[in-house]
């Protein structure tokens, strides 16, 4: 007897162990349930954290709406320009309908909250990239990681319309250069600072393909600051923009040394595998080390150039829910807060570095 209550509880301590192994990789997850309702005005961008990047004026604290949803660590915002209703949300259902009528929103699983952004006809009308909006998660100053993942949960308003040659930006995996202090603004620049960065999206050819494509964009740290991007069909022509809600997940890896073309960038649909790159020059030659430049950001939303037309003037949304950021690859049915979620000792909801 006491050698089978031995055995059951060293088996018990083992799957426990194997449990924490498994998750301990999560640097940050979040559905927004437990957040603050946040509806920004104006035009603004700002550190949650003071030890970031000119953590005086530019603090959160210092700024109308005030900080971003908790768990996040700042964020930009462009000034409406046709509405009264800026491009980033947080709240369900009933919060999102006091602000504009929605063709159907409800957050992931009918129940808590979302964020969801809002794109206006008049800017994307104008052929510009508008309706910018960022919200940022920091791991940290750091070096960063050399490799990481990022999942989360997308569904797009049920009457999107999208032009051919469009495209819309989902979110930022990159480095911050914590090192360049010239600005909170140069925190969001990823085209001569704060590189290498990936720029997951969507790219839509209607006269190829009648349903939208993805790219992953990639910024290099160096040789030029050169841009690649590649577009590539969904898989069993799945439609992310059909209102319904769907799971992304991207791949980045650094090269494991200075001008070697071996870094990756990947990305899955549903489960699907859509694009698998493993020849990327994340960093140059000019790079002293390729650990000096890791992913310690991401950053979701972005701006869009889809001209859809002003002739109802109806302003169109999409939502993320289902946040997670993990070292290690990510389940599809990876649940927050759930049994297939983290134990909560190795949870990290506030996004910190482990």
């Amino acid at each position: 007897m006491y050698k089978t209550i031995t055995t059951m509880m060293l088996t018990f301590s083992l799957c426990v162990m194997l449990i924490n192994t498994s998750y301990s990789a999560v640097l940050f997850e979040n559905n927004f349930d437990s957040l603050q309702t946040w509806n920004p005005t104006g035009s603004d961008a700002c550190w949650q954290n003071t030890v970031m990047i000119d953590g005086g004026s530019n603090s959160c604290k210092n700024k109308s709406p005030g900080p971003a949803p908790s768990v996040f660590n700042d964020y930009r915002l462009l000034t409406p320009q046709c509405s009264s209703i800026a491009p980033m949300h947080v709240g369900g259902a009933a919060d999102i309908a006091a602000l504009k009528s929605t063709a159907g929103f409800t957050p992931y699983n009918n129940v808590g909250k979302s964020y969801v952004h809002f794109y206006e006809p008049c800017m994307s009308s104008s052929g510009g990239w508008g309706s910018d909006g960022l919200l940022g998660v920091y791991l940290g100053k750091s070096a960063g990681n050399s490799e990481l993942y990022v999942q989360a949960k997308v569904r797009f308003d049920p009457n999107w319309v999208w032009q051919n040659g469009s495209q819309l930006k989902l979110m930022h995996i990159a480095h911050f250069d914590e090192n360049y202090n010239q600005g909170v603004l140069q925190a969001y620049e990823f085209f001569n600072y704060n590189l290498p960065d990936m720029v997951p999206g969507i790219y839509v050819n209607t006269l190829y393909y009648p349903e939208p494509q993805f790219y992953l964009h990639s910024s290099h740290a160096d040789v030029g600051k050169t841009t690649a991007s590649v577009v590539t069909t969904p898989p069993s022509h799945i439609n992310i923009s059909d209102g319904n809600w769907h799971t992304v997940k991207y791949h980045v890896k650094l090269n494991t040394a200075a001008n070697l073309a071996n870094g990756v960038k990947e990305m899955w649909l549903d489960g699907q595998l859509v694009a698998s790159y493993t020849d990327v020059p994340w960093t140059g030659a000019n790079t002293p080390t390729a650990a000096a430049y890791g992913f310690n950001r991401v950053i979701f939303g972005g701006n869009s150039s889809n001209i859809f037309g002003t002739a109802d003037g109806r302003t169109q949304w999409y939502a993320l829910d289902e946040l997670v950021i993990s070292t290690t690859d990510i389940s599809t049915n990876y649940v927050i807060g759930g049994v297939s979620a983290a134990p909560a000792q190795v949870k990290n909801p506030l996004g910190t570095k482990l």
